[in-house]
């Protein structure tokens, strides 16, 4: 079962994501996600490194946050994610670079 927890930093949110992050998990992320644009925090930090899959619903709900953060000025960076993880493997199979998330200007 996903699972995401979060620890507020000041205007900084540090959250980590644990479990199966597919579609029957979208909607609360979505909420969350929605939750932290609409909120006062400047920069949201996602560590994905205790996930144990992601299925393309979820990497897309990932990219719609991070085209909203940017559009209202703040920052969302993926952390914590090793090479080997599943995550990149995903990203690679569907020809997505890792470093989009990092990127402002990622040009999709």
């Amino acid at each position: 079962m996903a699972k995401m927890t979060a620890k507020k930093m000041g205007t900084t949110l540090l959250v980590e994501a644990s479990g199966e992050l597919s579609i029957s998990y979208a909607p609360k992320a979505y909420n969350f996600f929605k939750s932290v644009t609409q909120g006062d925090y400047i920069a949201c930090y996602l560590d994905l490194h205790n996930i144990e899959g992601i299925d393309l619903s979820f990497i897309e709900l990932l990219l719609s946050f991070k085209r909203t953060m940017v559009s209202a000025g703040k920052t969302f960076i993926i952390t914590k994610l090793p090479d080997e993880h599943v995550f990149a493997g995903s990203l690679s199979e569907i020809g997505i670079d890792q470093q989009i998330f990092q990127r402002g200007d990622y040009g999709i």
